[in-house]
């Protein structure tokens, strides 16, 4: 199997997030780099269409209305789930650890995966899922914000009135709390929980960095709470990725955690 195919399956790749916990004060922890990052498992489904061919008769003079229901793979999406693992620590500024309290902890915040580096926590806004405003030089616009979905749809390919578009995946709205504040009525969604739909957990609302394009897929922690195949976990995300052409998306992955 390519590369490219193991990494664009939207129910795929499970990722481990040890994320060690530096308490300095009540106020939340900003976004860090988590401690290590690791593929346990990455698959795809490979049978699509039924097992056996469909037939029908054909007689001269008949019109014939057809109900075809069929089932493909996405093209534009990436799915990530897993765990949270980690420790409290009580270090200094060189490391050295005064006393740490290890084992699990129960994760409350977000996940987030950007498609470039973030700069500027501060300048982190909704992404404008409208036509106006084009990304270039836009601060003032429309809330400072900057890329526009036409700019937005072109990073992941297709149509933006497609059916696994931006606009139709992250057609509610949702809140979420980060360092920064809270960012309010964001592009929102909500992950299958046990193979079926559901918009009570697994949010993830879609961001972005004003003026440098940098999209943000922020998934907000769930512990331990049935994930899309049945089975427990802390977190489920999608990402975007153009799986008409020949290389991969990169992914920077933050944590903040409560």
């Amino acid at each position: 199997m390519e590369l490219k195919n193991k990494k664009i399956y939207v129910v795929s790749a499970l990722l481990m997030l040890a994320a060690a916990v530096f308490i300095a004060s009540i106020a939340r922890a900003v976004p860090v780099n988590p401690d290590s990052l690791n593929v346990s498992d990455s698959d795809r489904r490979t049978q699509f269409g039924s097992d056996t061919p469909k037939t029908l008769g054909a007689q001269a003079g008949n019109v014939t209305e057809l109900t075809i229901n069929t089932t493909t793979i996405s093209q534009r999406w990436q799915g990530y789930y897993g765990n949270i693992s980690g420790s409290i620590t009580l270090d200094n500024a060189n490391n050295w650890t005064m006393y740490s309290w290890a084992g699990d902890i129960t994760p409350q915040g977000e996940i987030l995966a950007a498609d470039a580096l973030i700069s500027n926590w501060t300048g982190i806004i909704c992404a404008n899922l409208s036509t106006l405003y084009k990304g270039e030089n836009c601060t003032g616009n429309y809330n400072g914000s900057c890329l526009n979905i036409t700019e937005l749809q072109a990073k992941f390919g297709g149509d933006i009135n497609g059916g696994e578009s931006v606009n139709s995946t992250f057609s509610s709205t949702a809140n979420i709390q980060l360092d920064t504040g809270l960012i309010s009525g964001c592009p929102a969604t909500n992950l299958y929980s046990n193979d079926a739909a559901q918009t009570k957990n697994w949010t993830e609302v879609l961001l972005y960095e004003n003026n440098t394009e940098t999209v943000v897929f922020a998934s907000i922690i769930n512990a331990s709470t049935i994930g899309f195949d049945n089975t427990s976990w802390d977190f489920q995300m999608i990402v975007g990725d153009n799986g008409e052409s020949v290389g991969t998306t990169t992914y920077y992955f933050y944590v903040e955690l409560a």
